[in-house]
């Protein structure tokens, strides 16, 4: 392989060591299941589900764009999905 490939194997390699060991919070598991219609939030709490659903309401509640504000609750689940989904990936052939 050429410098170039080798490179972008050693940091495909980085980014997946550092994926498979993010801490991941119910928020993320939540995110996800929103935008992928999952259940990795299966095991979080009713309380957490709850803490979540209000965080993500009084995040939503400061911008001032009611007209895009279904975007930016798209790209706020996202933000916090993204993490959980690069976790998934990088783990998908070590369990």
């Amino acid at each position: 392989p050429d410098r170039k490939e080798q490179i972008k194997a050693v940091a495909d390699a980085i980014d997946k060591h550092i994926h498979a060991h993010y801490r991941i919070y119910p928020i993320n598991k939540i995110a996800c299941d929103e935008l992928m219609q999952t259940n990795y939030a299966a095991d979080c709490s009713d309380s957490e589900k709850k803490q979540v659903k209000t965080y993500l309401e009084t995040q939503l509640a400061k911008i001032n764009m009611p007209n895009q504000l279904a975007e930016c609750r798209h790209i706020l689940l996202t933000m916090y999905a993204n993490p959980f989904r690069n976790y998934l990936k990088a783990i998908e052939n070590t369990i």
